[in-house]
């Protein structure tokens, strides 16, 4: 988490930086940083569905050796 907030400020200092050159007005200076700012909410959402997802993996291969368990149970009961 430490790596991403780096890079996150090291983006909006590179953002500002870049405006002050092109010398350009603070709001678009701002509009960089926001877009920053919803890119860095992007991957944080998308670490969020990482998880969920594994969590679903998790869940759903215990429910398949579980299924996979009863069903060669009963193969077996029944020879």
């Amino acid at each position: 988490m430490k790596d991403v907030d780096g890079a996150v400020k090291t983006a909006k200092n590179k953002a500002t930086e870049v405006c002050e050159k092109l010398n350009v007005s603070h709001t678009v200076s701002n509009n960089f940083v926001e877009i920053v700012k919803a890119i860095d909410k992007f991957n944080e959402v998308h670490r969020e569905l990482i998880d969920v997802e594994d969590t679903m993996k998790c869940v759903f291969g215990v429910y398949d050796n579980t299924t996979k368990i009863f069903h060669n149970d009963i193969y077996i009961s029944m020879n």
